[in-house]
């Protein structure tokens, strides 16, 4: 495939991503950046995306509910700094063409920085929500027009673990546990009634198998769906100053 081919792959799955998307990599070691340090990527990766369905019940009235879409290609931007030897805080901004979102997220490590083994415990919070409304879920309405939208509370519980043969080489496995939960909500013309159908929230375990090779980070994730399906997700990112 050449590279025309995969920039038209990439704008399609920008161009039918329209309701709220989640980038479910997170490209991280067990390992801390030190007490005072910061750090930050810049990234291409695939992500979950949620889709809205509406159903017009009367004038007043719909049913509305949110289910899983397709995949979505993210940029994403993130950053942490060290709080302590063993703490880091940070945050993510990741977006496709329909939608953007943020993380925030703490990293504790429970190895000292000196051994060639690193375990952290990261929990996550973050949101994301799409930039405007479907055609979908527009309806005309007196003289004016419904649209409705769907938002994603993000809760995420990873812990990388890894193994470091050297300071620029990292070898990764991260079990990791979602759970995003959707908001169906009016955005734009008279109020209506929403009565929600079907599933709001979901939970999805996952792993993923990382490596890290000087400034650049690769990672695929398998997350479990609905306890039946294993959707794999692919990335990487780079240090911004990799350029200079």
């Amino acid at each position: 495939m050449n590279i025309k081919s995969i920039s038209g792959v990439i704008l399609i799955y920008f161009i039918i991503t329209g309701c709220a998307a989640i980038n479910m990599n997170h490209y991280q070691d067990g390992k801390t950046v030190g007490d005072g340090n910061f750090d930050a990527k810049v990234g291409i990766g695939t992500g979950l995306s949620f889709i809205s369905d509406t159903v017009k019940v009367n004038q007043n009235n719909f049913e509305v509910k949110t289910s899983r879409g397709p995949s979505s290609v993210f940029l994403n931007l993130s950053v942490q700094g060290g709080a302590t030897s063993n703490l880091d805080v940070g945050g993510e901004i990741f977006a496709t063409l329909g939608s953007t979102g943020f993380k925030f997220f703490g990293k504790y490590a429970l190895l000292d920085s000196t051994s060639k083994y690193g375990v952290a415990l990261m929990p996550i919070i973050g949101f994301s929500f799409p930039w405007f409304e479907p055609d979908e879920d527009s309806y005309e309405y007196d003289s004016g027009e419904i649209n409705f939208s769907v938002g994603s509370l993000i809760l995420e519980f990873v812990m990388p673990m890894s193994y470091h043969p050297s300071e620029k080489i990292a070898f990764v496995v991260t079990p990791k546990a979602y759970f995003h939960h959707n908001f169906m909500y009016q955005s734009t013309g008279e109020s209506v009634d929403l009565q929600r159908k079907g599933n709001a929230s979901y939970f999805s375990p996952g792993i993923s198998l990382g490596m890290k090779i000087h400034d650049v980070r690769f990672e695929g994730t398998l997350i479990n769906l609905n306890g039946k399906v294993w959707m794999p997700y692919f990335g990487f990112t780079i240090r911004p100053d990799i350029f200079f």
